[in-house]
């Protein structure tokens, strides 16, 4: 007994000291750059930020958005147009669909692939239930005490006029880039980009356009949301999960309710949900995971480096950390949520119908057919039809961290945001990059946005706002980074 304990011991304290040594030797990918300094102050440019805001570019799901929105973008676009002269004078504008625009700035090297950065030109709607919640009026576009208030400043008009100012500039300076830059701008992204990403995408297979990366909205630098890591923490989406809505349909033969079956079209649909709600889906660290805690663990503290740096061993105590919140959750297995049910038409009627919405969000690993399959062996109810939806798509590829657009862009990050962790991440929304993977392999999703606890709420929320001095820093980033094309 004392020599299985004695063997016990020596393996324990063995496999502590290999710990130890890998979490030392686990050396930082952080690129050896210098921050460029403060960047200057921008009044102008706040000015036209609270001036795009006045657009009501606002997407509906109900499509009811129709020819308010219409009218507004011809607003906008005119609005642009005046304000950005140098940008439509030198450009190759080219409308796309109902109202997107690709700005094509020709570089004087035809052998490099362009470069395409994506910014959307609609928002989300504003919550008039809690309109009490917001400083200043939704849609004013407001500078108050070095904050720009409004719909859309961050998500995702903040970055349009971003560049728009640094392509205005290098015009006017006379500067030259080597290969062409494209700067998209989609209508209808908060409703999927069915008539302007995937138009955009459309237009570039068919005059075989083929970027060499593409830049979009996804993550930002987050400001002490990464446990462990004091410094800001940058996270770049490499991929986004996959979306997926499978309806569950029942019909049956309805009756009058004096005279109750001993099951219903509603009755099944509920067992149906029951089983789905208690489904259970494979947890694992993708690709993009595996990458982000590689990245950060030699800048953490010593616990979460110890863990980070551990991950082949450690990993079933992170799965468990993360486990503990809904958000964090999202990010080790595809989920999956009942967001709409039918059924039902009179209080004295036997439902012969019943309906509902499921939404799955995808893991990378996984697929549509992987999750339809589970689901089907879930109900194992053959009364239950299970329809998929036609906005399906499956997880998004990989983009490499091994190529010159990873290092441009960590590079301007490092630069522009002194002190900033940079780190490959995998998106849990969905963006206008889920329409572009058929033209670009590299598709890299940040934006240039200090987020936090204070300011992430007003993303889709109330008071959605942002500091004068993180809009500054979104000019400098746009200026270096394109500096490097």
């Amino acid at each position: 007994m004392k020599r299985i304990f004695k063997y016990t011991l020596f393996l324990f304290i063995g496999l502590i000291m290999a710990m130890l040594a890998i979490t030392f030797l686990t050396k930082s990918v952080q690129p050896k750059v210098s921050f460029k300094g403060a960047p200057s102050l921008n009044p102008e440019a706040y000015k036209r930020l609270g001036e795009i805001v006045q657009f009501q570019t606002v997407s509906y799901d109900d499509s009811s958005d129709g020819i308010l929105k219409t009218i507004a973008l011809k607003q906008l676009y005119i609005w642009m147009q005046n304000n950005y002269p140098l940008v439509f004078k030198n450009a190759k504008s080219h409308f796309i669909g109902t109202g997107s625009l690709i700005l094509e700035f020709p570089g004087n090297n035809n052998s490099l692939k362009p470069a395409m950065f994506c910014a959307h030109l609609d928002v989300v709607p504003v919550d008039m239930e809690n309109i009490s919640k917001w400083k200043k009026a939704p849609f004013s576009g407001a500078i108050w005490n070095d904050t720009i208030y409004g719909r859309g400043v961050l998500d995702d008009k903040s970055v349009a006029i971003s560049m728009l100012e640094v392509m205005e500039k290098r015009i006017a300076k006379k500067a030259l880039n080597k290969r062409t830059i494209l700067l998209a701008f989609g209508h209808d992204e908060e409703t999927g980009g069915t008539n302007g990403a995937i138009k955009i995408a459309h237009y570039l297979l068919e005059n075989k356009i083929q970027p060499e990366f593409i830049c979009d909205e996804g993550f930002g630098v987050m400001e002490g949301l990464v446990p462990g890591v004091k410094k800001p923490v940058a996270i770049i989406g490499i991929a986004e999960k996959g979306y997926m809505t499978a309806k569950l349909e029942i019909a049956l033969e309805g009756g009058h309710s004096s005279f109750p079956k001993k099951e219903n079209a509603t009755s099944i649909l509920i067992k149906a949900l029951q089983s789905v709600e208690n489904m259970e889906m494979r947890e694992t660290f993708c690709e993009p995971q595996q990458q982000f805690f590689r990245s950060i663990a030699p800048e953490a503290n010593f616990g979460y480096r110890f863990l980070f740096s551990n991950m082949w061993i450690a990993s079933p105590v992170i799965k468990m950390v993360l486990r503990g919140n809904n958000k964090t959750a999202a990010t080790i297995r595809t989920t999956h949520a009942t967001t709409i049910i039918r059924s039902g038409t009179k209080d004295n009627t036997l439902p012969g119908y019943a309906q509902a919405m499921v939404n799955f969000r995808i893991l990378p690993g996984e697929t549509v057919q992987s999750v339809y399959e589970h689901l089907k062996r879930t109900i194992a109810d053959e009364r239950v039809q299970i329809v998929l939806q036609p906005d399906t798509i499956s997880p998004s590829p990989i983009s490499s961290t091994k190529n010159l657009a990873w290092k441009w862009i960590t590079e301007t990050i490092g630069e522009t945001f002194d002190g900033a962790v940079s780190a490959p991440g995998l998106v849990l929304t969905g963006t206008d990059c889920k329409n572009y993977t058929s033209v670009c392999k590299n598709i890299y999703r940040f934006v240039p946005l200090r987020l936090n606890n204070d300011n992430l709420g007003g993303i889709h929320g109330s008071n959605e706002r942002i500091a004068t001095g993180n809009f500054n820093e979104m000019i400098r980033y746009y200026e270096l980074l394109f500096e490097k094309l």
